[in-house]
């Protein structure tokens, strides 16, 4: 039987961290990978789950115009998303702003069920979009919400793509996972570089709280998921390789 500390859910917001993707790879490999670079969804999946078994999933993307499909979401990788339990909802961009606010909260109802629906877990976020809190709205806010009720708060964003105020209460109550440090065993160039294993070096997990509700932790490691001794709520475990890419500049 599984337990809630070798379970999680998973919440992948396509086209924040597709988009995050693009810009490593015009920062490190050149202008000419913005288009040709992919992301390796099966080590994305691994990555964020951590070896846990995951309960409940959703990667929710937009397109536009004539697309039919969000960039990389083939049928291939749905069929291998939802082999992980990750279940692939694709919305329409707004004619007229551009905006994808129907992929954010279809992403959200998916947190707030898993809250109203499951005992607390732990809550595995891939976004770094943290618009909307001062509101009562927005991923942060529900984040905030799971953690009262005792669920174990887990956030992995490109940090160029991510909000401070977000990243930075993720790491004080639970943990922020870096995609920079994996870059190249998440992603690959089309035609020009193969992706690199996905080895087993050790990254943070959170933990839901025994009692139903959790206080706030100690510091994580902030920025960074190379941690030696992990703070309460917080275990260690072997997931992927990483480097330490933090120099690197980033235009616009």
């Amino acid at each position: 039987m599984s337990s809630a500390s070798n379970t999680c859910c998973i919440f992948l917001d396509h086209s924040n961290i597709f988009g995050g993707a693009r810009k490593m790879a015009v920062a490190l490999e050149g202008e000419s990978t913005r288009h040709a670079v992919r992301l390796h969804y099966d080590s994305l999946i691994r990555l964020a789950s951590a070896g846990r078994i995951v309960t409940t999933g959703v990667c929710a993307g937009s397109i536009r115009g004539a697309e039919r499909t969000p960039p990389g979401l083939t049928p291939t990788v749905r069929q291998s998303l939802a082999a992980s339990c990750i279940e692939v909802e694709v919305y329409e961009r707004s004619e007229n702003t551009h905006t994808e606010q129907a992929v954010d909260q279809a992403i959200q109802v998916h947190m707030l069920r898993a809250l109203a629906d499951q005992p607390p877990g732990v809550a595995v976020l891939l976004t770094g979009d943290g618009s909307g809190y001062q509101y009562g709205k927005g991923f942060r806010a529900d984040l905030e919400r799971m953690h009262r009720q005792g669920w174990g708060i887990e956030l992995l964003a490109w940090n160029t793509n991510c909000n401070r105020y977000m990243r930075d209460w993720a790491a004080d109550h639970g943990c922020f996972i870096p995609l920079d440090n994996y870059y190249y065993t998440l992603t690959y160039i089309k035609e020009q570089r193969e992706l690199e294993d996905l080895i087993s070096p050790e990254r943070p997990v959170a933990s839901p709280c025994r009692e139903g509700r959790c206080p706030p932790t100690s510091p994580a490691s902030r920025g960074h998921d190379k941690v030696v001794r992990a703070p309460h709520g917080l275990s260690v475990v072997p997931t992927g390789v990483t480097r330490d890419l933090s120099s690197i500049q980033f235009t616009s």
